[in-house]
C-alpha cells in the first residue's frame, strides 16, 4: 500500500510550511522542514519512503496525518516516529467543530490546491465477441482480466469485439470479433462451430464446438484466454454436435444414452470480480460462455436434448423441437446463429483519482464498493482518457 494522506485532513500553507488538522484532533500541527517534505510525498501516494525522510514519515504516522500499512507499529517506532511526533509543534483549539469552520483561522495562509497524480492504477477486464453456431456450438470470446498503470496525460484506445454472424449461402457461421485495450491487452474472437455445409469449427479465445459429420475434433482455444471446443458424434438415426469451448471449461462432446440424444454442453465461462462490480454478466459477474451443440434424429421413439450455452452468456443450441439462441451481449458467450458482442471495463479506486478527470466508456458507475467503472459495451473502437 502507499503512504497516503489520512482522509479528511485540513491542510493550509503558511510560509515555513503546513498547518495539519487531523480528523478528530483539537490541535492543529505545524509541519516544518523533513516533516513538510514527507507530508508532500504522501500526497503524491509515494510506494517506497526515502532513507533520509523515513524518521519524519513515521512522525506523521503517529500523529494520523498519514496512512499506510506498509509499516508495523513496532517499525514506525524503530523509525523513531514516537520521538518525531512529540517533536512536531502544535496549536491548541477551541474546539474541533470550531477548527472545521471556513471562519475559523488560526494563521494566515493559502490552502494548497490538490496534488495531480501523475499515473492512475487500474484493473481490467477484456471480453471479445462469442463465435457464432451452425451445428457446432460457438466459442466464447477470450477474456483477459489484470492489472496495469496508466500515465496522466494518456489517451488509451479501447476496442469491443462484435459477435460472429451466420452469412452466405449456404449460412457460414463466423468467429466473433476481438477486443483490446490498447497494447495493454488484446482478447480473440471466439471461434466458430462446426458446420455440415462448410466444414470444421475454427480456433479463437474458446475453440468452436465440431460437427458431427464429417467427424473431427472441437476446435482449440487460447491458451490464458479459453478453452477447446467438445467434439461431434453420430450413429444411425441420430447426430450429436460439440458444445462451443467457455474461457474456463471446455466444451462438452455430443452423446446417445439409447434414449436421448444430448448435444454437448457450452463450456462454462468464468467470473470477474471487475464485471460484478459493473453489473455485466450472465448472471453478474460471469463471462465468455460457449454455445451449446445441436441435435437431430429421424427417430421418433428418440428424445431431442439440445445442448445447453455455458455459464457466462452462452446460447443453447438447435434441435428440431425448438430454434437455438444466441449468445448474451456483452458477455463474449458463443452462440447459435450469432455470438454476442465482447466488453471492455476498466476499474480503478476512486479516491486514486482525485485531482485526474477520467473519461471514456458507455457508462461509469460507482456503486459504492468504492471503485469507479468505466464500461465500453459498443462494438467498435473507443478511447479511455487520463487528464
Amino acid at each position: 500500500m502507499a503512504f497516503t494522506c489520512t482522509p479528511g485532513l485540513s491542510v493550509e500553507a503558511v510560509d515555513d510550511g503546513f498547518l495539519v488538522l487531523v480528523p478528530g484532533s483539537e490541535q492543529v500541527v505545524h509541519l516544518r522542514g523533513d516533516q513538510a517534505e514527507a507530508l508532500i510525498l504522501a500526497r503524491q501516494r509515494i510506494e517506497t519512503v526515502p532513507a533520509e525522510l523515513e524518521a519524519a514519515m513515521a512522525g506523521l504516522v503517529q500523529l494520523g496525518v498519514v496512512s499506510t500499512d506498509s509499516w508495523s507499529r513496532r517499525r514506525v517506532i524503530q523509525l523513531g516516529g514516537v520521538a518525531a511526533a512529540a517533536a512536531v509543534a502544535t496549536v491548541a483549539l477551541p474546539s474541533v467543530a470550531a477548527a472545521a469552520s471556513p471562519a475559523a483561522t488560526t494563521t494566515p495562509g493559502t490552502t494548497i490546491p490538490p496534488v495531480v497524480p501523475d499515473h492512475l492504477d487500474v484493473s481490467y477486464l477484456v471480453v471479445a465477441g462469442g463465435g457464432a453456431g451452425s451445428e457446432g456450438g460457438g466459442g466464447a470470446g477470450g477474456v483477459l482480466e489484470g492489472a496495469t498503470t496508466f500515465p496522466t496525460g494518456s489517451t488509451t484506445s479501447v476496442t469491443v469485439g462484435a459477435g460472429g454472424t451466420m452469412s452466405g449461402a449456404p449460412t457460414v457461421p463466423g468467429n466473433g470479433g476481438n477486443s483490446q485495450l490498447g497494447s495493454v491487452a488484446t482478447a480473440f474472437g471466439g471461434g466458430q462451430g462446426g458446420s455440415y455445409a462448410f466444414g470444421n469449427a475454427t480456433s479463437g479465445g474458446s475453440g468452436g464446438g465440431s460437427v458431427a459429420t464429417p467427424l473431427d475434433d472441437g476446435a482449440p482455444g487460447t491458451p490464458g484466454q479459453g478453452s477447446g471446443g467438445g467434439k461431434g458424434n453420430s450413429g444411425t438415426g441420430w447426430e450429436a454436435d460439440g458444445g462451443g469451448g467457455g474461457a474456463g471449461v471446455a466444451g462438452a462432446s455430443g452423446s446417445f444414452d439409447g434414449s436421448t440424444v444430448h448435444g454437448g454442453k457450452g463450456g462454462d465461462g468464468v467470473y470477474s470480480s471487475v464485471a460484478a462490480g459493473a453489473g455485466i454478466g450472465s448472471p453478474e459477474g460471469w463471462v465468455g460462455g460457449g454455445g451449446g451443440g445441436e441435435v437431430w434424429t429421424n427417430r421418433d421413439d428418440f428424445i431431442l436434448d439440445a445442448g445447453a450455452g455455458g455459464k457466462g452468456g452462452g446460447g443453447t443450441g438447435w434441435s428440431s423441437s425448438g430454434a437455438g439462441t444466441r449468445g448474451t451481449a456483452n458477455t463474449g458467450g458463443g452462440g447459435w446463429g450469432s455470438g454476442g458482442t465482447g466488453v471492455v471495463i476498466v476499474a480503478y479506486a476512486t479516491a486514486d483519482a482525485t485531482g485526474l478527470t477520467v473519461t471514456g466508456g458507455d457508462s461509469v458507475l460507482t456503486p459504492g464498493d468504492g471503485l469507479t467503472y468505466h464500461v465500453f459495451t459498443t462494438t467498435g473502437t473507443a478511447n479511455f482518457t487520463i487528464s
